[in-house]
């Protein structure tokens, strides 16, 4: 691994996110993109449920307090390639399916959007021909969007149409506290959708879903999300659901990603030979540059020093390892901590 602070070969799009991190260290101002933000297939999280609670301020720097959160059941979402599911065949565009207790959602990833083209439960499929914009890319602080979604499905010989409206604003940013530790740097995501259910013969019922998605870049998941849904349904009548779930931070393999001080990036991503490691840092510092499997094992470590303060760039070779998910690690003699998600193709 070799490393220079020739800043020659910097997209100028990467270098001024780059400053702007640098000159905000407190509350810089996330940038959700893909693939960090986006679910990527092989991974894994342990998710807790906890009891609902209101979701906190919106605004710039706020600093978001859930340390009192008990938990009440603990599950595993598993992110899967589509082709290895059931029933991946039904949504032939998805790029990740994303599996828990309730069932599967399946996403398509783009360098524009993340969208939603449909769930499977309890053996049914509902692919949206009309898909739902979940997320969009870039994704910063008052971002927002609008979408209608629309598809169809057979529910024991009965057609079923689905149609829909959703709504989203990034509507704060700052710090998010909870039991098992800090995560700096968060966006909020507030998602709005309205689903309209028409069976055939037995009319129509309404589902609003007011959720809110706390994500922290290099994160395919929210860190935490809270949503309560209400409406009524055709044959089982009202629905008041109301759900709080975060992932346990102390997850092998993703701790670090909770600790960001360093603001860094990578380029390509996703990358086959050659990778462009960026990190801001005062001079006269120790730096430690770790890659790090999805278990948390080291894969390759190196050490530089910074003579002036600034961004530095090194290069990363990874034509020699197997295809997956990794990250980088870079860690200064002070504690601070910078971590980036890298996909090797």
């Amino acid at each position: 691994m070799h490393y220079t602070t020739n800043l020659q070969p910097m997209h100028p799009k990467l270098l001024a996110s780059l400053s702007l991190l640098l000159c905000a260290p407190a509350f810089a101002q996330p940038s959700l993109d893909t693939p960090g933000n986006a679910p990527t297939p092989g991974t894994s999280f342990a998710t807790n449920f906890g009891e609902y609670r209101s979701e906190g301020a919106t605004g710039a720097s706020q600093n978001w307090n859930f340390t009192t959160l008990v938990v009440d059941s603990s599950a595993i979402v598993y992110v899967e390639l589509p082709a290895a599911t059931a029933m991946g065949g039904e949504f032939p565009n998805a790029t990740a399916a994303v599996i828990n207790a309730d069932g599967t959602q399946y996403f398509e990833a783009s360098s524009s959007m993340l969208e939603l083209v449909g769930p499977a439960l309890l053996g049914q499929t509902a692919p949206l021909s009309n898909p739902a914009s979940y997320l969009p890319f870039p994704c910063t602080f008052n971002s927002s969007w609008e979408d209608d979604f629309a598809g169809s499905l057979d529910v024991q010989g009965f057609p079923l149409v689905v149609t829909g409206n959703v709504i989203g604003i990034a509507d704060g940013f700052g710090t998010l506290q909870l039991p098992e530790g800090t995560v700096n740097d968060v966006l909020r995501v507030r998602r709005i959708t309205t689903t309209v259910l028409d069976i055939t013969g037995f009319g129509s019922g309404e589902l609003e879903e007011n959720a809110f998605a706390f994500y922290k870049v290099g994160l395919g998941l929210p860190v935490l999300e809270i949503s309560s849904t209400t409406g009524e349904l055709p044959l089982l009548g009202p629905v008041d659901i109301q759900t709080l779930k975060w992932v346990d931070v102390t997850t092998v393999g993703f701790a670090d990603l909770f600790s960001q001080d360093i603001g860094m990036e990578v380029f390509p991503n996703p990358a086959t030979n050659m990778v462009q490691v960026n990190f801001g840092l005062d001079g006269g510092r120790a730096v430690a540059i770790e890659l790090l499997d999805l278990h948390g094992r080291s894969v390759q470590q190196t050490s530089m020093n910074t003579a002036n303060g600034g961004v530095h760039v090194g290069t990363l070779d990874v034509s020699g390892l197997s295809a997956g998910v990794y990250m980088i690690r870079v860690t200064d003699n002070t504690g601070r901590v910078g971590t980036s998600r890298v996909q090797v193709q």
